[in-house]
């Protein structure tokens, strides 16, 4: 999962949603539990709040529940793992999934309007991102070099966001970074990972 100053993207969502309402709610802290764990274990947080060792047990405890659910799954991206067993059976549940995987609206949407596509950005949005993401003036003249890595990664904002911090982690310049990730790349496709 990325990390941002020692918290997930979650975490700071969850952090934006607590402050929203005002308070951290068990719901909230329910809903951080899915997320910090990304093979979804059966602990969770039924143990600390003492109705079971499962987490058909939380969701079982909420979705009784009148209040209002909602429920994150991050990178939902491990098509073995059927998310529908953690669903509650609630009509106050909201449900976000994010993930890479093409069928999930088959899977788990409830209509033709349940699933948002995010596609590629347009490459003055990507240049922004990535000048943002790298750290980079963007009154330097890297023009070229950035223009041809955003054509490599295909303006796809997460690629963008990854070559970002790693060329601000790093202290690469764009072209360093672009060299590294052809070589990378050209070896994955030949099989060879030294």
């Amino acid at each position: 999962m990325v990390q941002t100053s020692g918290s997930t993207i979650a975490e700071s969502f969850f952090s934006l949603v607590s402050a929203a309402v005002g308070r951290r709610s068990s719901l909230a802290s329910l809903c951080l539990g899915y997320i910090r764990d990304s093979r979804i274990e059966p602990t969770l947080f039924s143990t600390a709040n003492g109705v079971g060792e499962s987490t058909k047990a939380a969701l079982g405890r909420k979705s009784n529940a009148d209040a209002e659910l909602f429920i994150y799954f991050d990178n939902a991206d491990d098509s073995t793992i059927n998310l529908r067993d953690f669903f509650p059976r609630s009509d106050n549940a909201r449900i976000l999934i994010t993930t890479r995987l093409r069928d999930s609206q088959r899977n788990y949407g409830s209509g033709r309007n349940s699933a948002i596509h995010l596609g590629a950005l347009t490459e003055d949005e990507s240049v922004k991102l990535l000048t943002l993401t790298a750290d980079i003036d963007p009154d330097v003249p890297q023009e070229g070099s950035i223009s041809n890595l955003i054509q490599e990664l295909h303006c796809l904002p997460l690629a963008i966001v990854q070559a970002g911090a790693a060329i601000f982690k790093s202290q690469w310049s764009v072209d360093e970074y672009l060299q590294q990730f052809l070589l990378l790349r050209t070896s994955l496709m030949d099989g060879k990972l030294d």
